[in-house]
């Protein structure tokens, strides 16, 4: 859905007989790329496809894939999603050594190696001279949301293919049509940074509960100590044995900036997203729209891998002054 070009581009390829051995698939998690791998597996190996080479969707192999269920479609993953979380050799040897034998009863085995960018060093390496070269019927795709972190050595050997964020609206009217609620299909979307797979995700019951701790903590009355010891508690809740999860506490100060954005814009007739969620503060247009700015601004320095909890600390402290 919303991948146009990247479909094209396999499409292209499949009708010209020129598919190649190694793709990575780059785009934000929940954009489809895994749901690409897999239609990519069902048309070259659908016994009854349409005269477009489209596959059938019923054949033996089909609804096999559709249910991921097929011996031939391999899906290889990090064990956790932390920040930790890694592919280890031991797993990419399981996948040379699967590799190394005929596909049990499809044409062609599809290998697809979610979020590469997990794999250790020592795991990168054993892949290199399979993912170059692998042997005959059988296929990989990596997908990464930070192909960055991957060896230059993997990138080379591999055909990118870009996946793109969805638009907000075209996540709605899929939530709309999986029968989601018209305002929570579009608070939901909204949320959602393009992606689906986080629309379906989020929880609304989470989402409040997250929101009304935040706000609470930005609009009492606190001095630097108190903003530390705020920032610290709120920290903590995304920390575990696999270290901070920066994306999950930035969504949540991403949630209540969009919040604040709300509370600025609701006076001029402004869509409100999140504002209903929970019970307002008072608050004027321009306290709100500031505390949207110092959000946002702290939102972005934590995914740069600063210190999160000065960060946070101050931006507590620049939120909670008198309104003017």
């Amino acid at each position: 859905m919303g991948q146009d070009q990247a479909a094209s581009t396999l499409e292209a390829q499949l009708a010209s007989a020129k598919v190649g051995h190694a793709y990575l698939f780059t785009g934000p998690e929940g954009t489809g790329r895994g749901t690409m791998a897999r239609a990519l597996f069902m048309a070259l190996n659908c016994q009854d496809p349409a005269p477009d080479q489209s596959p059938c969707g019923s054949c033996i192999h089909c609804t096999k894939a559709l249910g991921w269920k097929h011996e031939d479609l391999v899906v290889l993953a990090p064990a956790s999603s932390g920040p930790s979380a890694q592919i280890k050799v031991e797993q990419i040897r399981e996948v040379i050594r699967l590799c190394s034998i005929k596909p049990f009863s499809a044409h062609t085995r599809i290998v697809l190696i979610r979020e590469a960018h997990h794999m250790n060093p020592q795991a990168a390496g054993a892949l290199l001279k399979t993912l170059e070269e692998p042997p005959p019927g059988n296929i990989l795709v990596l997908t990464s949301s930070d192909p960055g972190r991957l060896l230059p050595t993997i990138t080379s050997r591999c055909q990118t293919i870009a996946f793109s964020p969805l638009p907000t609206k075209l996540i709605e009217a899929e939530l709309l049509a999986r029968g989601v609620e018209p305002a929570e299909a579009r608070t939901r979307a909204a949320l959602a940074a393009g992606s689906l797979g986080r629309a379906l995700e989020i929880d609304p019951t989470q989402l409040a509960q997250d929101l009304e701790w935040v706000v609470s903590a930005v609009c009492g009355v606190l001095d630097l100590g108190e903003a530390w010891a705020v920032a610290e508690k709120l920290v903590e809740r995304f920390r575990s044995k696999g270290g901070l999860d920066r994306q999950g506490l930035a969504r949540v100060l991403e949630l209540a900036g969009v919040y604040f954005r709300d509370l600025a814009a609701g006076p001029v007739g402004g869509q409100q997203l999140v504002a209903g969620l929970i019970k307002s503060p008072p608050m004027k247009p321009k306290q709100a729209l500031e505390a949207f700015f110092v959000l946002e601004e702290t939102r972005a320095s934590i995914l740069e891998n600063i210190n999160p909890v000065p960060l946070l600390a101050l931006a507590v402290h620049r939120l909670n002054k008198p309104a003017e």
